[in-house]
Parts: C-alpha cells; structure tokens; sequence
C-alpha cells in the first residue's frame, strides 16, 4: 500500500515530515532542522514503509538520509524511535537522547520483553484471564518488530542546555505519556519540541509502562506511576512561556495552557466516573472499564488498563479508593475509601 507523501515546511529552517506508521494513531511527525547540523527529530517505526516515506520525505526538502549528522530522539516509543539505528547507521550521526532512554535502547528486544512481562502482570491481576493476557503478549510480541535498539552518543538530563541544529535548547524532563518523555524548549523564541507530550488533537494515553529512570535497574518491573506523573508534568508545562508547539502527531500548534486546562479538565472528569462505578462495591480494572467503555475495553485491553489504573493511582492519593487485599484468585480489585 503506498502513502501519499506528507511534508511542511514551517520557515526557520524547520520541516515537518508526517511519517506512516502501522498504528491506530496513524502518521508520526519527525521534524527535520536545517542547522547546521542537520538535525533530525525522531524516526519513524522500524518498517519498510516508513522508511521509504522518510527517504522520499528528506528528498522532497533537498536531502538524502546521509546527509542527517544528529538525531534526536523524544521518548522510547517505537512509533519515534524504530529508525534510530537505521538511520543513525546510513548517516553515520549522533544520536541525541534522554539520559534514561540510552539503556532502555540500548537492547531493545530485552528491554521490550520486561515491558511485556509487567503489562501482562498487572492485566492479569487486574481481571484479565491467563488465556486472553497469553493472547495480548502474542500481540505485542509482533508489535516489537516495529523497534530496534539504538546507541547513544549524548545523554540528555532534565535541565541540560543542548545546541539542537545551532539553535539553543534547554532540556525538561516531562514523564507520563512515557517515563521518558522529553521537551526541548528554545528559550529566545518559546519553540518546543514537545514529542507526544502535548498533542493538539488527541490525548496523549499515560500507558502503562516499567520504570525507565536513571535511578531504576535496567531489568526492574516496578510499574510506573503514569497518570500522576503526566498530570504534573502537564502543570510544570502550564507554567512555561512557550510559542510554537511541535508535536508528535498531528499539526504544529500554539496556545499550550488552554490546551493544558482542558487536558486536566478531562483527566478530572473521566476519575470521577471511574470512582462513580464503584458505588455499588469493588471492582477490578476491568469491570472498571467495561462499565466505562463496554466491549471496546476486552478489545484494546492494554490501553483501557492503562486508563483505569492510573486514574485509580490518582484516586488513591486523593484518599477516595483503595485496592482490597489480593483474594485466591490472584485478583485485585478497587473500592471507595
């Protein structure tokens, strides 16, 4: 199947290339800079088509992939970061990326089948039977496919200042969506890189993920707290004096706080009705979600879980729900405090 080539050019030197992917989410934004460097934001997934579509892309502003001589990769997310090492490779540039991400990368499949191992735990505590979590592993299993592991040249910490294609950058750590995520703001004008940390259209999903930190062991399967990590990420973002917005997906955008307040907004009103299910008396996560989302949540059970579960991890710290004792089963479930 081919893809019709999508490419803007933004002015500063700065192009955006929508790149194919094979997901629900539907096309990537990588951002090319003129630099020099010529600086490349993200990838793409690791297939034959969105290499194709990143080749004719780069062409269609006047270069060839050799041509790139820095990378720089957002999050662990294989939607931006399955090229890396294609590319990084051809190229021969350095690949620029949050300091947590380079061991993550650096064995992906590993790194991949712990994610798995986690996902599948949780699901199955969590009301989601041996069989159909057997069935989601399969799945994910082929999803992996899509990445690939990449070295990494530069190690990027919250708060670093970073030359990203001659232009002054400070880097923000900004977990949720992944613990990974990373913004690069340019002071003097208020551009953010922003990956999916902000996205204009959609709500960017805190799924559930491991620990990816600096201080977390490489082989770890502490689940990380994504909801509360993302909404305080979201409000560290709230406060800054940005502009243009470069998002992961979708079209470049300004006027981050509104956006922002909305986005909370949402998270606020969908805890509510999560809580509001347990009225009647405790319920795994997936009753939770069936009764919010009927069938679709056995159909997409890692993105209805992830929902659930980091609204209920909100929830707790407010005091309103907690988990009761894990029964025979190995099940849990929550109630009303």
């Amino acid at each position: 199947m081919s893809h019709a080539l999508e490419v803007e050019s933004l002015g500063e030197g700065i192009h955006r290339l929508a790149i194919p992917t094979p997901f629900l989410v539907g096309r990537v934004n990588v951002y090319l800079l003129e630099g020099p460097p010529l600086t490349l934001i993200d990838t793409g997934p690791n297939s034959g088509t969105s290499l194709d579509a990143l080749q004719l892309s780069l062409r269609e502003v006047g270069h060839e992939m050799e041509d790139i001589e820095v990378v720089v990769l957002t999050h662990q997310h294989v939607d931006h970061v399955g090229l890396a090492r294609i590319v990084s490779q051809r190229a021969g540039a350095q690949v620029i990326m949050p300091a947590a991400l380079g061991p993550y990368l650096s064995d992906w499949k590993a790194s991949a089948e712990l994610d798995d191992e986690l996902a599948a735990k949780v699901m199955e505590t969590n009301g989601l039977g041996s069989g159909v979590t057997q069935a989601v592993k399969q799945v994910a299993r082929a999803y992996r496919a899509f990445g690939d592991s990449a070295r990494c040249d530069h190690p990027v910490s919250d708060g670093d200042q970073i030359s990203i294609a001659g232009r002054d950058f400070t880097a923000h750590l900004r977990p949720g969506h992944s613990p990974t995520d990373m913004i690069f703001v340019e002071a003097s004008t208020g551009l953010m890189i922003g990956g999916d940390h902000l996205l204009p259209k959609v709500s960017s999903n805190p799924v559930l993920s491991r620990r990816v930190d600096i201080d977390a062991p490489a082989d770890t399967l502490e689940r990380f707290r994504s909801l509360p990590a993302y909404v305080e990420s979201l409000r560290a973002t709230e406060k800054m004096d940005l502009g243009r917005i470069l998002p992961g997906h979708g079209p470049v955008f300004e006027g981050h706080a509104q956006l922002i307040q909305e986005r909370l907004r949402m998270h606020e009103d969908r805890a509510e009705k999560m809580f509001a299910t347990l009225a009647d008396g405790p319920k795994t996560a997936l009753e939770i979600a069936v009764s919010i989302w009927g069938d679709i949540a056995r159909a997409q059970p890692f993105l209805t879980f992830s929902e659930v579960i980091g609204h209920m991890d909100v929830l707790m710290d407010e005091g309103q729900v907690v988990t009761s004792p894990i029964d025979s089963s190995g099940t849990q479930r929550f109630q009303s405090a």
